[in-house]
């Protein structure tokens, strides 16, 4: 049974996964603070990736926290399925609150899923 939480099933876990979405891109959306790539996979969950470098926000725990934040983001905002997505962090996001980088990622959600096609049963 697949649920909805982030673990790691529902996670891009090796250089392969990654390397599959950059040079696949079906969808691609983006702002000031984030770029999201996504390609569709044979499976009937969502997983997802994330690159946040320590250029875009120095310390560990900064990095950590946009982690968490897109995680949680894309566990609650996103309904579609069967992708696998990227969501690689710019600068920008290393110095925006809380609230700014969920208000960000909503919107990049909402235009990934007009792009892309429902694939549940």
């Amino acid at each position: 049974m697949v649920t909805s939480g982030s673990g790691g099933a529902h996670r891009l876990r090796n250089a392969r996964e990654f390397d599959a979405v950059f040079r696949q891109a079906k969808y691609r959306v983006s702002s000031a603070e984030f770029l999201v790539l996504a390609i569709e996979n044979d499976l009937l969950a969502n997983r997802i990736g994330m690159v946040v470098s320590k250029k875009v926000a120095g310390n560990s725990v900064n990095r950590n926290r946009i982690r968490r934040l897109i995680r949680e983001s894309f566990r609650l905002a996103f309904d579609k399925t069967g992708l696998d997505v990227v969501v690689v962090a710019r600068p920008a996001s290393g110095s925006c609150e809380n609230s700014s980088i969920l208000e960000s990622l909503g919107r990049l959600w909402r235009k990934l899923s007009e792009k892309a096609v429902d694939r549940q049963p």
